[in-house]
């Protein structure tokens, strides 16, 4: 565990700090599913992965209760953003199911990534729904993903130093969540869960992945 929170600390000390100063770290959860898409239902739907099976894809009928629906019906707003393209797997369908408004960022960058719903957020404030109803935001990063293409940046030929570099800007992206939550006055009233729709490992099998 020590030497997992050094490399945890020296990859991403953004999430790093904000775990240790108010954060609960489940070691031992883990997606049910691989690749992204089955990850992804399996965190939304809490369905267990089913080998050789898109189960967005070819299980559309599933009637599950939904991570997104079961907090609509608790009477949240609910909002899914991503930078990737939805229409692989077919998750827009998936997810236009489980959340009231689905947007698709025309960006890979998870910085610009994690812009756009606290605009959100700062919107519907403005116009007295966010006082009136809880939000759930869902958003779904992909910078970690392979290729692990950093925006502004050239790609590392050395798959280990390509995800460090990855991580790094990740975490950037998180810290500019955090930075915004304090700021705004925000960060006592909200939580924050960050997981993996699947492990992403590397060639040096380091025992944190994000």
């Amino acid at each position: 565990l020590a030497d997992e929170t050094r490399v945890f600390r020296r990859a991403m000390p953004n999430l790093h700090a904000a775990f240790a100063r108010r954060g609960v770290w489940f070691r031992n959860h883990h997606a049910h599913g691989f690749p992204s898409g089955e990850g992804i239902m399996n965190l939304e739907l809490g369905v267990w992965s089913a080998p050789g099976v898109a189960i967005a894809a070819e299980r559309l009928e599933l009637g599950v209760p939904s991570l997104g629906g079961e907090f609509g019906r608790a009477g949240y707003a609910t909002s899914w953003f991503t930078g990737s393209d939805p229409t692989f797997d077919n998750l827009q369908h998936m997810m236009r199911r489980s959340y009231e408004d689905v947007r698709i960022v025309d960006s890979d960058d998870d910085r610009l990534l994690v812009r756009r719903p606290l605009d959100a957020v700062r919107a519907r404030r403005r116009g007295g729904e966010g006082r009136a109803r809880p939000i759930v935001l869902g958003l779904y990063t992909s910078t970690t993903h392979t290729p692990y293409s950093v925006p502004g940046q050239v790609t590392p030929a050395d798959p280990d130093r390509a995800y460090d570099s990855a991580l790094a800007h990740a975490d950037r992206a998180l810290g500019d969540l955090f930075d915004a939550l304090e700021r705004e006055g925000r960060s006592e009233s909200t939580l924050v869960v960050v997981t993996g729709d699947h492990a992403q490992p590397t060639p040096r099998h380091v025992a944190m992945h994000v």
